[in-house]
């Protein structure tokens, strides 16, 4: 499994993807980045800018490279959930190949293994009717 780049809860992470968490303010002196996270404003950079252009164009760059490791997350958390109900579902059709267990048994074992599954598709793996298995559930 891949570390991630940075700290940052995936929260944090989206709060700082948000473009209406920043803003770029004149002190005075300087152009001065900052940023809100958790309803807190605080300064993003130790450095002091002379124009907008320069605190714009390094604020681009970091929500590109935040975006960019949320989306990596997200697609992690999405590739480890189709993994793990792909291979429930194969633990379910091996379930099914047991000669020994007779259909409730299959039927009550499939559907603790995978509670969102559906009768229709239960009656179909085990091989009885759909009224079957609504009666082995109920028992």
């Amino acid at each position: 499994m891949k570390k991630h780049k940075t700290s940052w809860t995936d929260s944090e992470l989206e709060q700082l993807c948000d473009i209406n968490n920043h803003r770029i303010i004149y002190d005075g002196y300087n152009y001065v980045w900052e940023n809100k996270m958790n309803n807190v404003w605080t300064r993003r950079t130790v450095f002091y800018y002379d124009t907008f252009a320069k605190p714009y164009s390094v604020l681009k760059y970091w929500i590109a490279c935040w975006s960019k490791e949320l989306i990596e997350r997200k697609e992690i958390k999405v590739y480890n959930t189709l993994k793990g109900d792909a291979l429930n579902m194969y633990r379910a059709f091996e379930i099914c190949k047991l000669d020994y267990l007779k259909n409730k048994e299959k039927t009550k074992r499939i559907k603790k293994l995978i509670p969102h599954i559906t009768d229709d598709t239960l009656s179909y793996m085990i091989g009885v009717h759909r009224v079957t298995i609504n009666r082995y559930l109920n028992e």
